[in-house]
């Protein structure tokens, strides 16, 4: 359970909370790792994904010293930081300054850079982002999920599972509002292209982000407003606390009676506060937010008024 406060590096204990990775592929100096095994310090057993009944279905279990046949011992490693989180509602640009709509051609669902107009309702899309980092991209017109066929990306498939390659995307950073699409079908960068009959549609084309596999994030909200947010206080934790020195003094007692004496000390009162956003892409989109906000006082984390 994730219920240590504090660090634990005592060996001997079972409550030590270190971990020793393991890993199954690569090594840790080469750079192309991808899994792991947690391997715990003092047990020297495997964390391992437990199929026991409720309530403990699914939860870690340092059962074993034997690696697990099934593999449920082996953990995938992601950099959260080279992740691009899109926001959930999006509309794309393209080089040639019209906006990504829906249009049927040759009674297929296309996706053409043709629409001058961010309110036009065939250029909305919604991102859902996969448990690996990639992303399922659906058009709010077409009501379907993008698909690469064969390397024209049309929005015709239904399936909601992350199963089929051609309907995943790998979206890489450019700029603060620019991107690059790489579909996992055929690992190529999605690009606006004029053949085959069809003028500016988007296909998997390109093996580098060209010009015209630059895309423009827009975030199809004019405003939002977050408010009555609630503070999960019982599952608050304080750490690194530390004891610090603010004062010393030394007084020598000559007499048989109790004496005392005074040591004077300043101290400068600081309150700070940060929020983050999980949004990896600059978009402008005006954000009102009202909460309080949480703050330590004498050891235990409160919330002030609302701001």
């Amino acid at each position: 359970v994730a219920g240590a406060d504090e660090p634990n590096e005592d060996q001997s204990t079972w409550s030590c909370t270190l971990f020793e990775p393991i890993y199954v592929q690569g090594t840790a100096s080469d750079g192309d790792a991808q899994t792991l095994r947690f391997r715990h310090v003092q047990l020297g057993h495997y964390a391992c994904l437990w199929r026991a009944a409720p309530p403990h279905y699914a939860c870690l279990f340092a059962g074993s010293a034997d690696i697990d046949k099934d593999g449920c011992d082996v953990y995938t490693i992601i950099d959260w930081e080279s992740l691009l989180i899109l926001p959930k509602h999006v509309a794309f640009k393209g080089d040639n300054g019209n906006f990504l709509s829906a249009r049927t051609l040759e009674g297929h669902p296309y996706l053409q850079f043709a629409s001058s107009d961010i309110g036009d309702e065939t250029v909305g899309n919604e991102v859902f982002t996969t448990h690996e980092g990639s992303i399922r991209i659906k058009s709010d017109f077409f009501g379907k999920f993008w698909r690469r066929s064969p390397n024209w990306i049309w929005a015709d498939s239904d399936d909601t599972t992350s199963n089929n390659s051609d309907t995943l995307f790998w979206p890489i950073k450019v700029e603060d509002n620019i991107i690059a699409l790489r579909n996992l079908g055929n690992n190529n960068f999605c690009k606006r292209l004029t053949t085959e009959g069809k003028t500016s549609c988007l296909n998997a084309a390109v093996r580098t982000i060209t010009t015209e596999a630059r895309l423009q994030v827009y975030e199809t909200v004019l405003s939002r407003r977050i408010y009555n947010v609630n503070f999960r206080l019982m599952d608050a934790r304080i750490y690194n606390q530390n004891v610090l020195t603010m004062a010393n003094g030394d007084a020598t007692n000559n007499t048989q009676e109790p004496n005392t004496v005074d040591i004077k000390l300043s101290y400068t009162d600081t309150r700070t506060s940060t929020w983050n956003a999980s949004v990896s892409v600059k978009l402008g989109v005006k954000t009102t937010f009202q909460t309080g906000v949480p703050f330590i006082a004498e050891g235990k984390i409160e919330v002030s008024a609302e701001i």
